[in-house]
């Protein structure tokens, strides 16, 4: 999946962008979004640079395509203020969701794993206030290989979701091209009564437009602010929109805790030994790219985690390099 050079816009740039349907966030409600990611792993800082950047905040934001696995850690993963949930893949044909989970939100927010299908690659939580009604949030994918048995899993774990009778919104990557006519399709997910609000592209290549990144509710009224940002983290646009509740109210700002490598004890000349010595020709064996690419991870986290190391600390203001703008 390679990035359009074309879709790399500043944060700035999408702000006068967006069509006149599309609005950015709003200082009230519950913000969420999801985008796919295509590789987390190497994405943490742009993602961390991303959420930083919204203002206001996005409170869940969910990721398809992960690409994870046991090897890569929760704090590998980790970005400040946000707690992760994550359903790494499982078996063939499935690639990963996670969820980042704001500071403000968390006591609130519980994990339904008992809503998640074995068979529909999904992730559900609940949003519980006391002032709200209660939402159903899911983030789910679907390969473009799935067979027709999808669909029918699909209505099983919508039925399972409705049965809870409550608020529901759902967002994801359904590599179903809504700018073309899908009939079938809206038949399948009117029957459990959703109805679908992105109308604009969200992948954009030099030669495409396709509109496969989706948000559904069975309560359009709760619903606003709907907004595709063109923003190149990878070659898909995120889909944001704010769903009308109340929240609790923001705790006074404390120390937060960041995580960094430590360059203390680093020794280039060693560092650069060690990499030399490495059997990075092992990469080679694979044919999957995808494969090949957590072979190389399974060889250079290891000297990189040797040489600098994790570490934690408290800070009072978490800051991004001066240089890192939101135009960069």
């Amino acid at each position: 999946m390679a990035i359009s050079v074309s879709s790399r816009q500043s944060t700035t740039d999408m702000m006068t962008s967006t069509s006149p349907k599309f609005h950015l966030l709003s200082e009230s409600g519950l913000r969420v979004g999801h985008l796919n990611v295509y590789h987390l792993f190497n994405k943490v800082p742009d993602i961390s640079s991303f959420l930083d950047n919204e203002h206001p905040c996005i409170h869940l934001l969910g990721l398809s395509e992960t690409r994870l696995d046991y090897r890569m850690s929760d704090e590998s993963i980790a970005i400040p203020q946000y707690l992760t949930f994550r359903r790494d893949a499982i078996k063939q044909g499935e690639t990963g969701l996670a969820i980042y989970i704001h500071s403000s939100i968390q006591s609130i927010t519980t994990r339904r794993a008992d809503l998640e299908s074995q068979s529909v690659e999904s992730l559900w939580v609940e949003i519980s206030h006391s002032k709200s009604p209660s939402l159903l949030v899911g983030f789910i994918y679907r390969n473009p290989t799935a067979t027709y048995a999808w669909y029918d899993e699909f209505l099983v774990m919508l039925d399972k979701v409705a049965d809870n009778k409550k608020n529901i919104l759902l967002l994801g990557d359904l590599n179903i091209d809504l700018s073309k006519s899908h009939s079938a399709w809206e038949s399948t997910y009117s029957l459990v009564g959703l109805h679908q609000l992105v109308n604009k592209p969200t992948r954009v290549t030099s030669t495409t437009d396709t509109l496969i990144d989706h948000i559904y509710t069975n309560r359009q009224d709760l619903v606003h602010n709907v907004s595709v940002p063109n923003i190149g983290i990878s070659d898909h646009y995120p889909v944001l929109c704010t769903w009308s509740m109340k929240l609790p109210r923001h705790a006074p700002k404390g120390h937060t805790t960041i995580q960094y490598r430590t360059f203390k004890r680093f020794n280039k000349d060693i560092f650069l030994f060690d990499i030399s010595c490495a059997p990075f020709s092992n990469v080679y064996n694979f044919s999957d790219p995808d494969d090949a690419m957590l072979a190389w991870y399974d060889i250079f986290m290891p000297i990189i985690d040797k040489h600098a190391p994790l570490r934690k600390k408290r800070v009072k203001h978490p800051k991004l390099p001066p240089w890192l703008t939101k135009d960069v």
